[in-house]
């Protein structure tokens, strides 16, 4: 593969050493890599490697520069045709997403770390059509402020070079007590050196021998060798020492007896086999060990979201590390270096990384018209985001080969969404040529055909249906419902458009029985599962993570028993009073409610009002396999909508339904939930 990396600046720091080490991975693994950025220091490493690298002001704010990036970006894709392009920060990423759509290249971004949120940031920032997120709190971070789907998002963590960062074979047996403290020394990350400046003397008493080393530069470097200056003076030989940038600090991890650092310090130390201790400015979390890998590792080992650190707290995990048995330290570190190894091996990470690169291409290959996907795509609802993921599976298996597209609300804005072509639903001669070339149209999951919200959607969808048949093209229905028609009118349209369908899935008796009843009973006809019965539970680390997120652990390592609750904002008064009652209930016997926005635009502020009232919490952001995964070990799930209940039998777990939709009330007596109304009056 032909791939293009793209970064602001290659000067030190974790996301740019990611970058060089996966570039060198992949040129090693036989693949042609090109990296731009604005240079720095490790552009030399790149070309030692036959990594072929280019200047561009990637990394600067000013127009001038961003128009002079753009177009010299559009002349290189002109030159040469790229199969991937990988970008790893957000103005490259802003710069070249139009540049690959434009070019039909595939295109994605890794996320190293937090951005700034506004307004702004979020219309501008361009996420591609995959992402790859680091750790497991910056893919919830997207998927809460972005917009995006936890189903396009790969977390692939940094990659280390484990035949490099690797124990000293020659080690002598007597460490001393050397404390390595390895960061960028500038003011916004500075934090935890001078803590541990003020702490040496402290330290020194309890430690004669003791001598703490830092490694890295900044801002911040005058003010702490200043700082150290005065401490020095009272110590012979001096206690703190300053090494600045090295461009290599595997000897000095070997030399060391436990490490001071986060995110890819950590993960190096380790692999050296030196103990740890995760302390930074974004939180606390300690001397690292085995049990807490998992957790550390969902945020990157940066402790986001842990307990700030105090000097107390540092000293007590410094006394822990250097207080350590020779047979303890050995078996700390093997469960560590074997830890590393085995979910952060460069190899392992290269690996991944590719399998990523190859499912765009594969999604590219599929684009296309010959088979036709038709819904009530990209509106935002959870529901139908997962009808349509589902759907498009289908095709793969049942036309193997076969390009397809969908129409969704936005058109190629919702191809990151769903990663397959979409287009406008609301442009009506792209809509009827893109039909009138194409081989099968396909109602996929929904109740499309129904005049209950007005009788011009269902006029949409029977036109559609009767422009394809009309010329020729095959309609198909699966999984749909089937509203039972308020007027002789709409069912008159229903029986013309489904009289010449050629499958006619159904997802309930009823809506079965009424189409045998408008088609007379033939083999079309069939009773079919919902789609969104097909999602796959999210994986068990991103579930743990959920679940610590939303603080479902106690303190004493038990889950705490939740309930997931899908309320529908349009619903009227006395559904929600009934739906208030059953919450109560929930409360007594002590279910933490978790409120889940399956439609943001109509559901958010009924979510925020019940979870005041109630004391839950709002899960934003939530995809469908997430909420699979959360529902699985759920006492119960109650919802106003559909799709909660669907995924809810997905996950085996009881679930309740509420309100006045037909369709909810069907699906609990044909699935086994319980449906509670009432004939409250509203007041």
């Amino acid at each position: 593969m032909k791939i293009l990396l793209l970064l602001s600046s290659l000067d030190r720091g974790g996301a740019e050493t990611h970058l060089l080490s996966l570039a060198t991975s992949l040129t090693r693994g036989g693949h042609s890599i090109t990296v731009i950025s604005s240079g720095g220091s490790l552009v030399e490493s790149l070309r030692r490697e036959g990594i072929d690298h280019q200047i561009l002001p990637l990394h600067s704010h000013s127009p001038l520069a961003w128009i002079r990036s753009y177009y010299s970006l559009k002349r290189m894709l002109r030159r040469t045709r790229y199969d991937i392009i990988h970008a790893h920060s957000r103005i490259p990423a802003l710069l070249v997403c139009r540049l690959a759509r434009k070019n039909q290249i595939s295109f994605l971004t890794t996320v190293h770390a937090f951005f700034r949120v506004n307004r702004w940031f979020r219309r501008y920032s361009r996420w591609g059509e995959y992402s790859i997120a680091v750790s497991e709190d910056l893919k919830q971070y997207l998927c809460e402020n972005y917009d995006c789907s936890s189903e396009r998002i790969a977390v692939i963590p940094n990659g280390i070079d484990t035949t490099h960062f690797s124990p000293d074979p020659n080690a002598p047996s007597f460490v001393s007590h050397r404390l390595l403290y390895v960061s960028r020394l500038d003011e916004d990350c500075a934090e935890v050196a001078f803590l541990l400046c003020r702490l040496a003397p402290k330290l020194k008493e309890r430690f004669p021998d003791l001598q703490i080393v830092f490694v890295g530069g900044g801002s911040a470097l005058d003010s702490l060798q200043q700082l150290a200056k005065n401490i020095n003076a009272a110590e012979q030989p001096p206690l703190l020492l300053f090494r600045g940038y090295l461009s290599d600090v595997r000897d000095e991890y070997r030399r060391a007896q436990a490490v001071l650092g986060v995110s890819r310090v950590a993960l190096e130390a380790m692999a050296c086999g030196v103990p740890v201790i995760l302390a930074g400015n974004e939180g606390f979390g300690g001397l690292l060990r085995p049990p807490a890998f998992e957790c550390a590792s969902s945020t990157n080992f940066c402790c986001r979201g842990q307990k700030k650190v105090t000097e107390a707290l540092l000293y007590e995990a410094i006394l822990a590390s250097f207080s350590m048995s020779r047979e303890d330290r050995t078996s700390l570190t093997a469960q560590l270096i074997q830890s590393v190894r085995r979910f952060c091996d460069i190899q392992s990470v290269t690996e991944q990384t590719i399998s990523v690169y190859e499912k765009l291409l594969n999604e590219r290959r599929t684009r296309g018209g010959a088979v036709v996907l038709c819904g009530y795509y990209g509106y935002g609802n959870t529901g139908d985001h997962a009808l349509l993921r589902a759907a498009a599976q289908r095709v793969c298996v049942k036309f193997p080969n076969v390009s397809f597209c969908a129409f969704t609300a936005h058109g190629q804005k919702d191809e990151p969404l769903f990663g397959i072509r979409c287009l406008r639903r609301t442009r009506p001669l792209l809509v009827l040529k893109t039909i009138r070339s194409s081989k099968t149209l396909v109602f996929g999951g929904g109740t499309l055909l129904q005049d209950r919200t007005s009788l011009r959607s269902l006029c949409y969808y029977v036109f559609l249906l009767r422009y394809a048949q009309r010329h020729g093209i095959s309609t198909e229905l699966w999984a749909n419902g089937l509203a039972l028609p308020r007027t002789p009118l709409a069912r008159h349209l229903l029986s013309r458009a489904l009289l010449p369908c050629t499958h006619i899935g159904l997802r309930d008796q009823v809506s079965l029985s009424f189409a045998q009843e408008l088609c007379g009973k033939t083999e079309r006809i069939v009773l079919e599962s919902d789609l969104a019965e097909r999602v796959s539970a999210a994986s068990d680390a991103r579930i743990s993570f959920l679940q610590r997120h939303y603080r479902l652990w106690k303190e004493d390592g038990t889950l705490r028993p939740y309930a997931i609750v899908a309320p529908r904002g349009r619903e009227k008064r006395g559904q929600i009073r009934i739906l208030s009652w059953w919450l109560g209930r929930l409360r007594n016997q002590g279910i933490l409610p978790i409120f889940v926005p399956l439609f943001p635009k109509e559901d958010e502020f009924l979510c925020q009002k019940l979870a005041y009232e109630f004391g839950g919490r709002i899960a934003r952001g939530l995809s469908e396999g997430d909420l699979v995964g959360l529902m699985k070990q759920c006492s119960c799930v109650g919802s106003m909508r559909l799709h909660a209940l669907v995924f809810a039998r997905r996950a085996k777990t009881s679930f309740v339904g509420f309100g006045e939709d037909p369709k909810i009330e069907i699906y609990c007596c044909e699935h086994g939930g319980y449906y509670w109304t009432d004939t409250l009056k509203e007041e």
